[in-house]
């Protein structure tokens, strides 16, 4: 049985009641019951903590929460994403190519790229995850080190647009080959920006196997 829009909906609503009261029991019994009604663990991620993290940032934004209460948000979503996890496994693991994963220089926010991890990780992609405010000259030198088949970068803060451009901009000129994902905020701008064939946006945790599998067959 396929979940409609509407129960989508509902279940976004739940988890977001939850985290806002911040029960983790509350949040885990909204995903296991999402888990229960058909959704998979990538549509989860997407649809219903994505949306509600979202909400948590645009609340605080408006000084409706505090950031503690932002914070205990963001810990209940990552414990969260600990218990989907399991769900990601549908390959053999570190079965495909190598994918370097980093939030450009200056950018705190990785939660989101730490999906695209989880989800690259379940598909059977081997995963080098820097993490957060990854240096640019450390970056190339893990790339250079690790030797990728894919670099994917994340860029989600207003004020990392430029860095991402810089970012993509150094990784070309080390591997004039290499595929490069973007996700984030801000990467429609920097692919618009950047003119290259050879960069990719993944838009969300959903889409991001399709898009690492047409970059690594761009490159092949």
């Amino acid at each position: 049985m396929r979940v409609v829009a509407a129960d989508v909906e509902a279940i976004g609503r739940h988890y977001s009641a939850a985290i806002e009261a911040g029960s983790y029991a509350a949040a885990e019994r909204v995903v296991q019951e999402a888990l229960a009604a058909g959704l998979t663990g990538a549509e989860i991620l997407t649809r219903v903590l994505t949306p509600a993290m979202y909400r948590i940032g645009e609340r605080w934004e408006r000084a409706e929460i505090t950031a503690v209460d932002e914070h205990l948000a963001t810990a209940i979503s990552n414990r969260i994403m600990g218990t989907i996890y399991g769900t990601l496994m549908v390959e053999m693991p570190t079965s495909k190519e190598r994918v370097l994963i980093a939030a450009v220089e200056g950018d705190q926010h990785v939660m989101g790229l730490r999906m695209i991890a989880d989800v690259l990780e379940g598909s059977g992609y081997e995963t080098i995850y820097l993490g957060a405010d990854t240096p640019l000259a450390g970056l190339i030198s893990s790339i250079q080190r690790h030797t990728p088949s894919v670099v994917a970068l994340g860029a989600t803060a207003p004020w990392s647009a430029k860095m991402l451009l810089e970012t993509v901009i150094a990784v070309r000129a080390s591997d004039p080959a290499m595929p490069i994902v973007i996700g984030g905020a801000q990467a429609e701008r920097a692919a618009s920006a950047a003119a290259d064939d050879l960069i990719f946006v993944a838009s969300d945790a959903e889409s991001v196997v399709s898009v690492v599998a047409a970059a690594v067959s761009a490159r092949v």
